[in-house]
Order: C-alpha cells, then sequence, then structure tokens
C-alpha cells in the first residue's frame, strides 16, 4: 500500500513536468517524439502487468517483483542520471538559475492554465486514464468469472488494447511531425 502512494505521489508531480524536463534533453524539435517514447513506457508496462500477472503463484511474488524493478530503475537513475545539456552551463550562480526557474514555472503555469488546448487536451487524458483502468481492471475479470476463462487467457485478451496505446504512444507523434501540425 504504502508502495503504490509514493508511486502515485511521484506520478503526481512528474506528469505535469515531465514536458518540460524532457524538452531540456531533446529540445523543442523533437520533444513529442519522446513524450510518445515516453507516456509508451507506462502503457508497456501496464500490457506487461495485464498479461502476466496471472502467472504468479501469488500477490506477494508480484508486488516484490514490482518492487525490485522500481529499485533497480531507482538506482539506475541516480547512478546514470546527469545533467542535461541545457543545464550544463557553468557560468551561472545556483541563485540566479532558482530564480530563473521559478519564474520560468510560474510564467510557464499562468499559460498553461489560460489555454483552451491544455485544458480540452486535460480532458481527453482524464477520459482515456478512466477508460483505461476501468478497461484492464474490469474485461480479464469479466472473462474471467463470466466466460468462464482461465485467468492467463483473460489476461492475454485483455493486453492488445493496452498494446494499442503503446503502438499509438510511438506512431502519432513522428506523424504528427511529417504533416507539421504540431503546436
Amino acid at each position: 500500500f504504502i508502495a503504490m502512494v509514493l508511486s502515485g505521489g511521484a506520478a503526481t508531480f512528474l506528469t505535469p513536468n515531465r514536458s518540460k524536463v524532457l524538452q531540456q534533453w531533446f529540445g523543442p524539435e523533437n520533444l513529442s517524439v519522446a513524450m510518445g517514447i515516453c507516456l509508451t513506457t507506462s502503457g508497456l508496462a501496464q500490457t506487461l502487468a495485464i498479461g502476466t500477472t496471472a502467472m504468479l503463484p501469488s500477490m506477494k511474488v508480484a508486488f516484490t517483483i514490482a518492487f525490485a524493478a522500481c529499485l533497480v530503475i531507482g538506482i539506475c537513475w541516480i547512478l546514470f542520471m546527469k545533467d542535461s545539456p541545457m543545464q550544463a552551463d557553468a557560468g551561472k550562480t545556483q541563485e540566479a538559475k532558482q530564480a530563473q526557474n521559478a519564474e520560468s514555472l510560474l510564467d510557464c503555469l499562468k499559460v498553461a492554465l489560460k489555454s483552451k488546448n491544455i485544458w480540452m487536451t486535460g480532458l481527453a487524458l482524464l477520459c482515456v486514464m478512466v477508460f483505461m483502468s476501468t478497461f484492464n481492471s474490469f474485461l480479464p475479470k469479466i472473462l474471467n468469472e463470466v466466460r468462464g476463462f482461465d485467468s492467463v487467457k483473460a489476461g492475454a485478451y485483455a493486453t492488445p488494447i493496452s498494446m494499442g496505446s503503446c503502438i499509438s504512444g510511438l506512431i502519432v507523434p513522428w506523424i504528427y511531425k511529417k504533416v507539421g501540425k504540431y503546436k
């Protein structure tokens, strides 16, 4: 339970800032592709979880595997994460950097809150997340209890929708870049 709360808390802070962090690494011209890849990882994790959890002997094993994966990823982040190329300018003092970040964050927030497109995108994302959460939670259970599928087969039948979201997360940004309609 504590791991779920910590995971949700981290996602709360990471999700709104993900594009800003990725833009520092990849620049505005490649941001859509980087965001697509980044968002695909969560869909891939959902797909893997739905398709394989029924094969595990107990919930304790499932949570232990999830904990171990998070621990390895956290350790790799600490060991290998370096400042982005855009943060490497050593000429600025720490106070100047903090003042610039605070000012730019406030400016970004003001612009974002006034944007109709951001509110529409947020609403669309909310609907997609509600659908995916409901679908991923109930479809395997319904297939198992109502249709009589065994748990492994029910999980296998539920994975294509999650795979679709993974594939679209990779393909759609490239389509937008090719079409030139990216804002």
